[in-house]
């Protein structure tokens, strides 16, 4: 963390008279006391991540870019929050991968960082494709903030299944609902389509991914979300849907 960026801001609370401190960190402040957020243009980020076995690396490269996501967005004034979904493969009957909210919506740093630690693993059965598209419809359902912009964040080295009976949906779902989506994946024609429709990007990895390229897609992932949120912001006054019909095409 940039030292200059930071300053100490005492506030006095006026029932028990115990000064408060604060960090101001790019404009944005976060309390020291709980490590949350307070002000500044809010966002609600959704990591929707593949725990399988051939995944280890790319949850070692997040856990290690996990602060950049706060880092910038602290140098867009934006005020974020922090939702964590793994998921396997459920097309195996009683193989006992799951889907599961690791992390319900949080802006303390510490309890993403620890979700990422401690994530369930799953299993992925060493066959072609996990249950992605199950996963992005747990990731509709999660309580999000009043006005906030939503950001879906999908990782996965495998294809999806169910890909004809749902990802058509899942795709309208999201434009519907208003989410940016940004797609670290391999190369389907799905995965293209969630970020080109929805304001996104996309970056491919797959099975054999050394570490080093996974950590530079996760680092221009975290500059990418948070330059497209302010844009959003400042082009569509906060609306998705009024951003993508303005943005520069």
């Amino acid at each position: 963390m940039n030292r200059n960026l930071v300053n100490l801001v005492d506030s006095e609370d006026k029932e028990d008279n115990e000064a408060q401190k604060s960090l101001v960190i790019g404009g944005t402040v976060v309390s020291s006391g709980s490590g949350q957020f307070i002000g500044g243009n809010i966002v609600d980020i959704v990591f929707v991540f593949d725990t399988t076995g051939s995944m280890d690396d790319k949850i070692s490269a997040l856990l290690l870019t996990c602060t950049s996501f706060v880092d910038e967005t602290n140098k867009m004034n934006l005020n974020p929050q922090f939702t964590l979904i793994s998921f396997g493969d459920l097309s195996v009957p009683y193989g006992g991968d799951k889907i599961e909210v690791v992390v319900p919506p949080t802006s303390d740093i510490e309890i993403i960082k620890n979700g990422l630690r401690y994530i369930p693993r799953n299993k992925g059965f060493g066959n072609n494709g996990e249950s992605v598209l199950e996963a992005i419809d747990m990731a509709f359902n999660i309580q999000y903030r009043d006005e906030a912009v939503k950001v879906m964040l999908v990782v996965t080295d495998e294809p999806a299944h169910n890909v004809e009976a749902k990802v058509g949906r899942i795709i309208a779902t999201m434009k519907d609902r208003g989410f940016l989506v940004f797609v670290v994946a391999t190369d389907e024609f799905y995965y293209h389509a969630m970020a080109e429709k929805n304001g996104g990007f996309w970056w491919e990895i797959g099975p054999d991914t050394k570490l080093d390229e996974i950590l530079k897609r996760f680092r221009e992932m975290a500059r990418k979300v948070s330059l497209v949120v302010d844009d959003v912001y400042r082009l569509g006054e906060g609306d998705v849907k009024t951003y993508l019909l303005n943005a520069p095409k």
